[in-house]
């Protein structure tokens, strides 16, 4: 779905999270007037400041912002309190190589968990949502908070993307795990970067994992001795889903995992890691919930 055609919204814990509105002018006046809130804004490449002392020019702020997503740049979501119903900050997000974030809050609202809350709805969707390649957000020395926080969700300070100019960098995960597990629909942890980059805790003494590096191979379905024993293909899901990227493709096995998890089928029940897959019998049940038949 093309997020310049229909806005997603997102709902975290404390936030809503919908295009912005004119009628959000008068809330947002409040960040956008707090000098403390715009000195950690983001204003690179932008036409002027965030620095805002009236309700005209915070309204003159949104009609561009608006204006660029109609252009299709970017887009800026209002952050809505869901305790009180009003807009207490901004995100931005827009996509290719490097996808710029912008969190902007009231200063009230600069905690760690609070931030972070906002950042794990960044890595949980905008990656694919505005298939962003390498997710960026710019953190100047002197906010320690931010700077912490963003490093536990394994950003990293980057020179590829505007040399020196504090910009911390996290790449799209791979959808899918070298032994067939999906990350694309895994939300147990957020500052977790994947299998393939080493996230998983356990990759140390992972037989996929060692083998499939040692191998040079983007996933055990590559493998002469697919499917091996004494690894996680013991486990039918995941043998299932190796057999499908090996059958099709990974990318497919991905849209296919994605697709069924907007239709509800879920991958991971709340708190385990079981769900609906494992309900099946056999790999060709499997084979055939992944292609909805």
């Amino acid at each position: 779905m093309n997020p310049y055609i229909h806005c997603p919204s997102y709902e975290t814990e404390s936030f809503m999270l919908r295009l912005v509105s004119l009628h959000d002018a008068e809330d947002l006046l409040k960040c956008y007037a707090d000098k403390e809130s715009v000195a950690r804004m983001n204003a690179d490449a932008c036409t002027s400041g965030f620095y805002f002392e009236s309700v005209a020019e915070m309204e003159a702020a949104i009609l561009f912002w608006l204006s660029e997503y109609e252009q299709q740049r970017y887009v800026r979501f209002a952050v809505v309190d869901k305790s009180i119903d009003k807009a207490i900050g901004t995100v931005e997000i827009f996509g290719g190589e490097f996808g710029v974030l912008r969190i902007d809050l009231c200063s009230a609202y600069e905690t760690p968990t609070y931030f972070s809350e906002l950042l794990t709805c960044a890595v949980h969707h905008f990656y694919t949502d505005f298939d962003v390649r390498t997710m960026c957000i710019k953190v100047l020395p002197a906010f320690a908070m931010r700077t912490d926080t963003v490093k536990k969700f394994s950003f990293v300070l980057t020179n590829d993307f505007r040399p020196g100019g504090y910009y911390y960098a996290r790449k799209r995960r791979s959808p899918i795990a070298y032994c067939g597990l999906a990350c694309c629909v895994c939300e147990h942890d957020a500052t977790c970067v994947g299998c393939q980059e080493g996230g998983c805790e356990m990759h140390g003494w992972c037989k996929n994992y060692n083998c499939c590096r040692q191998q040079n191979l983007n996933g055990c379905w590559e493998c002469v001795d697919f499917p091996c024993n004494g690894s996680m293909l013991d486990k039918m899901r995941i043998r299932a889903f190796a057999a499908f990227a090996k059958q099709y493709d990974v990318h497919s096995l991905a849209e296919c995992v994605l697709k069924n998890k907007q239709k509800g089928i879920k991958y991971h029940y709340q708190g385990k890691l079981i769900g609906d897959y494992d309900k099946c019998d056999n790999e060709e049940e499997i084979f055939r919930m992944l292609q909805n038949e």
